[in-house]
């Protein structure tokens, strides 16, 4: 018979010991992380780019909210496929102590849902499979390029990451603001129609949270104006239009002015007042570009390419494709202001003529 050595026995029962209590240990835990609770809290992000965790910033911004926000996703959830997407949810959903929460919405059983809850003048094109973050009456949509980085290096755009976090914070941003900036189009001197030809426009604005409204300047004009934009007008501003303008203008106030060719040779002295205060001037001519790698199919369709300077310095002329048909030319005048700096946004190529 052969003797049992005591002391082997003595270290098999501590292995088997110890196998058992790692099973335990495993069983636990598989028990533990089996609740969607802990799971979520307790996760490691190994993707290249952290894409499942949130930047301190945005921490910081969730840690700040007073309000409570909604992130509706409109379809079932069975359908939804972006599991990228809800990783970075559950995430918002804890870091912000449960103020911000996700809702599937099952639109074909709920036909009414977007014009009841989110559009009721349907202008911000939300359909089924959108998503929508809310907040009291304010919402904003988050669509799908929102949440893509593309690269245009080879001539067309390829995606080439996710910024999904980048998305939602700053919708969440944008709806909890307190105030909801307004930009006022202007009327009464032939300007495109808001709600025609610009209805487009006015829905891209209306849906990034800005509040679009129409404005004669013989009012005045309203404290909230961030902006007030001239889309193309055909005669020029009264006199009273033109103080109320300037008075705007010189204590802050913002204007964008569209000036498309004008089909006559009528001068708008008003307006070349308020460009002559600013160091402009707006020629009544057409732009034709003579550099091919700077038009697209004709001369007339301008690829205009970013000037250097702080505003355009994040714009990449390889990657930005902003086409600029029928053009007119601006001069910046060289008599020097010591109040304002004048600097050109974009530029056509020495090639360019301008035809009148």
């Amino acid at each position: 018979m052969k003797k049992i050595n005591k002391k082997s026995l003595k270290y098999g029962s501590y292995a088997i010991a110890a196998t058992v209590v790692v099973i335990a240990i495993i069983v636990f835990l598989n028990a533990i992380l089996g609740l969607d609770m802990v799971r979520n809290r307790l996760r490691f992000d190994i993707t290249k780019n952290k894409m499942y965790s949130l930047s301190d910033t945005s921490i910081e911004m969730l840690n700040k909210l007073d309000k409570n926000i909604e992130i509706i996703i409109l379809t079932e959830e069975k359908n939804f496929r972006y599991t990228e997407i809800l990783e970075v949810l559950k995430q918002y959903n804890l870091k912000s102590g449960g103020k911000v929460t996700t809702r599937f919405v099952d639109v074909e059983k709920d036909p009414t849902f977007i014009q009841r809850e989110l559009d009721p003048d349907q202008v911000k094109g939300i359909d089924s499979g959108s998503i929508v973050v809310k907040s009291g009456s304010k919402n904003k949509v988050v669509s799908q390029s929102d949440m893509i980085e593309y690269d245009y290096s080879s001539g067309t755009p390829q995606a080439s990451g996710l910024k999904i976090e980048q998305a939602f914070t700053s919708a969440i941003k944008s709806v909890t603001a307190d105030k909801t900036p307004v930009i006022y189009f202007s009327k009464g001197h032939g300007e495109i129609v808001l709600d025609q030809q610009l209805s487009d426009l006015k829905a891209t604005i209306t849906s990034n949270n800005y509040e679009v409204k129409e404005l004669s300047l013989v009012n005045a004009i309203p404290e909230d104006a961030s902006v007030i934009v001239f889309a193309s007008p055909k005669t020029d501003l009264q006199p009273k239009e033109l103080e109320n303008l300037m008075g705007y203008l010189e204590n802050g106030g913002d204007a964008m002015f569209l000036m498309d060719v004008q089909k006559t040779k009528d001068e708008l002295p008003n307006f070349d007042h308020v460009y002559e205060r600013y160091s402009l001037s707006l020629n009544n001519d057409y732009v034709l570009e003579g550099d091919q790698n700077w038009y697209y199919n004709d001369f007339n369709i301008i690829i205009p390419q970013p000037n250097d300077n702080e505003i355009t310095t994040n714009l990449d002329p390889q990657s930005l494709f902003l086409y600029m048909p029928n053009c007119r030319s601006v001069n910046i005048d060289q008599a020097k202001k010591d109040w304002i700096t004048t600097k050109p946004l974009f530029m056509t190529s020495e090639k360019s003529q301008s035809q009148d």
